[in-house]
């Protein structure tokens, strides 16, 4: 009987590299979405600068005074702030913000308007969640997604 005993090993590295790739784009997502749950609620709330009117109106609001997050006013602020990612070669780089032209000035001051900070009060925020949500396991233990290679033996 000329019957070997061996094993062999087939590796799954192309998979594992997509299935890492596919939860590192998840949770990018999932933190940024965060992120931006906490921004859109630094917006909201009491502030307690001056009364002012709405420009157009009849309506008044509360202004921010310096260093409160702006107040709102007609929401176009609170309402663009937008989530997008970047893939750079092996980088996910995520950005939360605004594209609007005053999202600048009221985040850092321009003038005699001073800093309305709201974007980086909220990452601070929301930088112990957003640490945990990038730390946690990379796989389950179910599925594919965990499948670094199989030993087998000939035949199978």
């Amino acid at each position: 009987m000329d019957r070997k005993a061996r094993v062999g090993f087939k590796s799954y590295t192309n998979n594992v590299v997509e299935s890492i790739d596919d939860v590192a784009a998840k949770r990018m997502w999932e933190a940024l979405n965060y992120v931006r749950s906490v921004t859109v609620e630094t917006l909201s709330g009491v502030r307690h600068g001056k009364t002012a009117k709405v420009p157009g109106t009849n309506k008044t609001y509360i202004q921010s005074a310096p260093g409160e997050p702006p107040a709102v006013m007609l929401g176009d602020l609170r309402r663009s702030i937008k989530i997008r990612v970047e893939s750079k070669r092996t980088t996910l780089i995520g950005y939360v913000g605004s594209e609007l032209e005053k999202a600048p000035k009221l985040e850092f001051g321009k003038g005699a308007l001073k800093p309305r900070p709201y974007l980086r009060p909220s990452f601070q925020k929301a930088r112990p969640r957003v640490e945990q949500i990038m730390s946690r396991r990379w796989f389950d233990g179910h599925g594919k997604s965990d499948s670094y290679g199989d030993i087998h033996t000939p035949g199978e």
